[in-house]
């Protein structure tokens, strides 16, 4: 067997193993990479592969590294099409590192270069095509140019499609939401039009959550005939996700579109000033969230199973807050127990998962949403010393981390001030916004070169703090 064969089996077992056992993989790849010293062709792909591994195992640094070295290899050898994928996927790392606009740059490059790769394919089959029009005698060899190249181009513009979606995830998580579902839908136009039923439901749960973020935003905004519009979409998104993952056994992916449409559920509860709908509503979100779990329990998608129960902890905290103050009531304990039962179920979770083989991605954000609802359990029973204790924890883990912690600090940040506003008393009021002002001057953010405070990264925070401690009369000016 030659280097290269070697080289190759070597890239085939990596492909049976990475599911299963990602370190393994990693020592297979390192195997590999000893063997392409005079293939550079090869060693490109393997440090493409590298880098998806680490990925997979949370290692961002790392698989942005590797991606960087591929990118370099690739680069030498003009392999436009590998250079396309790592440029997709640096991006897409680099997503989770908060670079969004890093991330936007080689996602944008990619683009150029899948885009480029469908217009070339499209032109050879025009040529092919007219070929065979104007041709006596069907030919066998332009007749299989032609299947050939058909196959090229749906190839070509799904490659194009992902690209779509990658640029709809990093406007996302950056908060340019308007920008996010005009990309997803580029991407599910494309999906749609290649019949990749799989890619139009990842597009589609994608897309609903935009929807469903510029849905609040526009009712927090008094824009209620826009809200309810967009509210629509998300709705309309998420059945027709639904109905896909129905119709083709989509089970991986239907714990997260069940998830999405109990948050739109959950959303619509604050919609409403009627007591009895806003319970109804929340009765609602809280099946289609323990129908995600069911799944995602089955399924062994321990990222999900997490998001899932968060949700549902976050559910009977709200439920415990439209029930009002008097704490007295026998509905008001029944709660309070449910709560209870619900949040451990939470903290079970997390506290299993450590020693699983595969790391779940952002695992450290979960515990930190953990204790947020553990302070917003204390918050609604008028414990506000322990929530602020453990509202201080919450945000400044996920806050302090860049990645997708940094996102759901952003979605929780005004959670923190309409809790502050509810306290109705200046003086704790005040030592609430104290306490997180000198826990931003002094906590670190994660994983950035040089190191920087919460304070440097998120100043919107403490801006919001101060301006309520002047609404309260605690601070002259900001």
């Amino acid at each position: 067997m030659t280097v290269e064969q070697q080289i190759d089996c070597l890239l085939g077992l990596h492909n049976c193993t990475w599911q299963v056992d990602p370190p393994e993989s990693l020592k297979i790849l390192a195997r590999a990479d000893k063997l392409s010293e005079k293939f550079a062709s090869k060693r490109a792909k393997i440090l493409y592969e590298i880098g998806f591994t680490y990925r997979k195992m949370d290692d961002i640094e790392r698989a942005v590294d590797n991606y960087k070295e591929a990118l370099k290899e690739a680069s030498l050898i003009k392999d436009k099409e590998l250079v396309s994928t790592i440029l997709n996927d640096l991006g897409y790392a680099l997503l989770f590192m908060s670079k969004y606009t890093e991330a936007q740059v080689y996602v944008e490059r990619s683009r150029e270069y899948r885009r480029k790769r469908v217009e070339e394919v499209q032109q050879k089959l025009d040529d092919i095509t007219q070929q065979l029009r104007t041709a006596s005698a069907k030919s066998a060899r332009l007749l299989e140019q032609q299947k050939s190249l058909n196959h090229d181009l749906h190839d070509a513009r799904l490659r194009l499609g992902y690209t779509f979606n990658t640029l709809g995830e990093i406007s996302r998580f950056s908060g340019d939401l308007a920008r996010a579902t005009g990309e997803y839908s580029e991407a599910l136009s494309i999906f749609k039009s290649e019949n990749s039923y799989i890619w139009q439901v990842k597009a589609l749960h994608s897309r609903s959550e935009a929807h469903r973020r510029i849905a609040k935003r526009l009712f927090e905004d008094h824009r209620l005939e826009a809200s309810e519009e967009f509210d629509a979409k998300t709705y309309e998104d998420i059945s027709s996700c639904l109905v896909l993952c129905e119709q083709y056994g989509y089970e991986t992916e239907s714990d997260t579109a069940y998830r999405r449409m109990g948050r739109l559920l959950h959303d619509r509860a604050f919609r409403t000033n009627n007591l009895k709908q806003k319970m109804i509503l929340l009765d609602q979100a809280k099946q289609y969230f323990e129908k995600g779990l069911q799944i995602a329990q089955h399924t062994k998608d321990f990222l999900e199973e997490l998001e899932n129960l968060t949700e549902i902890a976050f559910l009977v905290n709200d439920r415990l807050s439209f029930l009002g103050v008097d704490h007295e009531t026998q509905e008001f304990k029944d709660m309070v127990e449910k709560s209870e039962k619900e949040i451990a179920g939470l903290r079970n979770a997390i506290e299993n998962h450590p020693t699983d083989k595969l790391k779940i991605y952002h695992f450290s954000v979960f515990a930190s949403l953990l204790k947020l609802a553990e302070g917003a359990f204390q918050y609604v029973q008028g414990n506000f010393s322990e929530a602020l204790k453990a509202y201080i924890k919450a945000y400044s883990g996920l806050a302090s981390d860049p990645g997708y912690g940094s996102v759901r600090y952003r979605q929780h940040r005004d959670h923190l001030l309409e809790q502050l506003k509810g306290i109705r008393d200046a003086k704790v009021e005040k030592k609430w916004c104290d306490a997180f002002i000198k826990a931003w001057e002094k906590e670190k953010m994660q994983r950035t070169k040089p190191p920087q405070t919460l304070a440097q990264v998120h100043p919107d925070l403490l801006q919001k703090l101060r301006l309520h401690m002047m609404d309260t009369g605690y601070l002259d000016e900001v």
